[in-house]
């Protein structure tokens, strides 16, 4: 297996930050509206009266504060704006956020991710919508005919199409994660649930397979370039089959390395993409060697019962 140096990616709400000493600069995610603004209000309060023990008559105390001095502005408020469209240096940082698409609203999601200034955009490679069945029962063989990169596909009353994603997430010269949340139906060991079916897949060759096409039609069909491609193939397994330690989840011969470099050894890989911990990346790396075919290492972070008020206000 080949040796490989690691990033480590942190989700905030599936989002992630990273520290790297990769061949690219480290990660970090964060999300940040298209327009900021912060007041500040400048008091000044009266200063703390001191006990008196001396004989002299004191002043008697009064009941309103001295004068505040204006500020040199002549403002009691200042507005701070951000001028994305001015941009004075490079960030020693990659940042980026999760990513949507709809065709219907290609310009308006083209301007968002133009207005964020990232350079990184985890998008969703659903299987449940890209090969809904099986392209055929050799996963030695890929029937594209099978597969739903090029179709128009509904979704909330709009249409994904996505050859159309790459294409302008590659005009903005973007990075992207790849990742694949849940199975189709006719793969997952648990039931079809439909777009949702969860992993463990229930023939790892197939699953395989899956991956393999996904990448050649993102590099060799689609012209993305292999250095700004990464997959994730997993997502959240501690939330299903990594709970059981008999449950062959996806760690045991999950080597994918060769999968990637097959269609192109530029593309990285990083997982587990764990929602609450780091035993299952842990166990990944102790018991299965894992730390020498994996490029990064994800996580997921949630933070519940967060004010957005304030930020919404603005």
């Amino acid at each position: 297996m080949m040796n490989r140096r690691l990033t480590v990616f942190w989700g905030l709400l599936l989002l992630f930050t990273a520290a790297s000493c990769q061949k690219t600069p480290p990660v970090a995610t964060v999300e940040i509206s298209a327009t900021a603004a912060i007041e500040s209000a400048a008091t000044i309060e009266a200063a703390p009266t001191t006990a008196a023990t001396a004989t002299l008559p004191l002043p008697a105390p009064t009941a309103s504060p001295r004068p505040v001095a204006p500020l040199p502005t002549g403002e009691t408020f200042s507005t701070i704006g951000i001028d994305y469209q001015n941009v004075t240096g490079q960030s020693p940082l990659e940042y980026g956020t999760n990513g949507w698409w709809t065709d219907q609203d290609a310009d308006l999601w083209r301007a968002r991710y133009a207005q964020l200034g990232g350079t990184l955009l985890r998008i969703p490679a659903l299987q449940g919508m890209l090969e809904p069945q099986n392209d055929d029962d050799d996963p030695q063989h890929i029937n594209w005919q099978g597969f739903m990169f090029d179709q128009p596909l509904p979704w909330f009353g709009r249409t994904v199409t996505f050859r159309r994603q790459l294409a302008a997430l590659n005009d903005e010269q973007m990075t992207i994660m790849l990742y694949v949340p849940y199975l189709s139906g006719w793969l997952s060991a648990n039931g079809d649930k439909k777009l949702f079916s969860t992993y463990p897949p229930n023939d790892l060759a197939e699953y395989r397979e899956y991956l393999r096409a996904l990448l050649t039609f993102v590099v060799d069909e689609a012209g993305y370039p292999p250095e700004r491609v990464i997959l994730e193939p997993v997502n959240e397994p501690d939330l299903g089959c990594g709970r059981d330690r008999n449950v062959s989840c996806f760690w045991e011969n999950w080597q994918l390395e060769d999968l990637a470099a097959a269609v192109d050894p530029a593309i990285r890989i990083v997982g587990v993409a764990e929602c609450c911990g780091t035993e299952l990346a842990e166990r990944l790396v102790v018991e299965y060697d894992g730390q020498s075919w994996l490029d990064g290492f994800s996580y997921h972070r949630y933070i519940h019962n967060f004010d957005f008020s304030d930020g919404l206000a603005r």
